[in-house]
C-alpha cells in the first residue's frame, strides 16, 4: 500500500474505496483545523468544500428534510427548477437562507445582495422566478424597494419574509407588489410550499389578511375623500417618511444618503415617489407640507 499527497488531498493506492474515503475526510478535518481550508466553492467563500456540504447536510438533517425525503409537503420535486433572488442585509441571515432553500429539491438561489442598488441590478438581469426579500428592522431593504423591484423583472413574483405581525403593515406589502408574505416564525415546510404556490401564480397570504385586504380596498375612496392629506401620509414607507424628517432638518442627498447608509441615486428613488404620493413637485413644497402635516419638525 502506497500513499501520495496530491493538491492537499490523500491518494492512497491499494486499499478500498471506504478507506479511500475516510483518508479524505479525515484529511479534510485536518486541514480545516490547520487553517487551510481557504478554497471558493461556488458562491461560498473561505469554504472548504467538505466542511460546506457538512454544514449543508447537518442543517438539512436537524431541520427534517434532505434531497431524497419526499415527506416535505412542498411538492416542488415535480417542478422544474425554480431560480431565487435572495435579498437579506443581513450576511449570516443571508447564509442560513441560502443553506435552507438549496435543501430543497428544485430550488436554486441563483443570486444574492443585501445592498439596494445591487438588488434592482441583480433583478433586471437575472429575471428570477421569485424574490425572496427578507425584511429587517436594522437594516434598509423593506417595503419601500418592492416597487422598485416589479418595475425591473418581467413577471414579479415577490415573496416578504418579515417577524412584523402588524397586518397593516402585510397590507402595505401587498399594495407595493407582494405576491406572499411568510411570517419568520413558521416552519421550512411553510416557506417551501409559499415559494411553490407563488411560482404556480398563486398567492400565500393569511386568511384574515385577505380579508383586511379586501375591506380596505373597498373603503379606500372613501377615506380619501374624508382626508386626502391622511390618505396620501398613510402611503408613506418607513424609510421614505425618515428621509422628509432628515429634509426637514436641512440635510442634502449626500448627507441622508450617509446617515441612511444609502447611495445617492436610491434617496433620489425615494423623493421621486414621495413627490408623486403626496403629490409637491420640488423639495420646498415638501418640506412646507411636512410641517404642516407633522412629518417633520421646525428646526428650533
Amino acid at each position: 500500500m502506497t500513499s501520495q499527497l496530491i493538491d492537499g488531498t490523500a491518494i492512497v493506492h491499494g486499499v478500498g474505496d471506504e478507506v479511500k474515503e475516510k483518508v479524505a475526510k479525515k484529511n479534510a478535518k485536518d486541514q480545516s483545523r490547520s487553517g487551510l481550508a481557504t478554497v471558493r466553492v461556488g458562491n461560498i467563500e473561505g469554504v472548504d468544500p467538505a466542511i460546506c456540504n457538512g454544514i449543508k447536510q447537518k442543517t438539512c438533517d436537524e431541520l427534517g428534510v434532505t434531497s431524497n425525503d419526499h415527506s416535505v409537503p412542498a411538492d416542488i420535486t415535480h417542478l422544474n427548477s425554480i431560480h431565487v433572488l435572495l435579498l437579506d442585509n443581513d450576511v449570516l441571515v443571508r447564509a442560513g437562507l441560502k443553506l435552507l432553500l438549496e435543501c430543497q429539491p428544485g430550488l436554486k438561489v441563483i443570486a444574492q445582495t443585501g445592498e439596494e442598488d445591487e438588488a434592482l441590478r441583480l433583478a433586471g438581469q437575472e429575471q428570477p422566478d421569485i424574490i425572496l426579500l427578507h425584511e429587517s428592522i436594522h437594516g434598509p431593504m423593506g417595503l419601500d424597494l418592492l416597487s422598485q423591484l416589479i418595475t425591473v423583472v418581467n413577471k414579479p413574483r415577490i415573496i416578504l419574509v418579515t417577524s412584523l405581525t402588524d397586518s397593516q403593515y402585510h397590507i402595505q406589502a401587498v399594495q407595493k407588489g407582494a405576491m406572499g408574505v411568510v411570517m419568520a416564525q413558521e416552519s421550512p415546510e411553510i416557506l417551501y410550499k409559499a415559494l411553490e404556490k407563488v411560482h404556480q401564480g398563486e398567492v400565500w397570504l393569511d386568511r384574515s389578511l385577505i380579508a383586511n385586504i379586501l375591506v380596505q380596498n373597498s373603503n379606500g375612496r372613501k377615506a380619501e375623500n374624508v382626508n386626502p392629506a391622511s390618505s396620501k401620509i398613510a402611503h408613506l414607507s418607513a424609510r421614505e417618511r425618515e428621509i422628509i424628517v432628515l429634509i426637514g432638518e436641512g440635510l442634502k442627498n449626500q448627507q441622508i444618503a450617509r446617515l441612511l447608509f444609502l447611495s445617492e441615486v436610491t434617496v433620489r428613488h425615494h423623493l421621486t415617489s414621495i413627490f408623486k404620493k403626496l403629490g409637491v413637485s420640488d423639495r420646498l413644497e415638501l418640506v412646507i407640507y411636512a410641517y404642516q402635516n407633522n412629518l417633520a419638525r421646525l428646526p428650533d
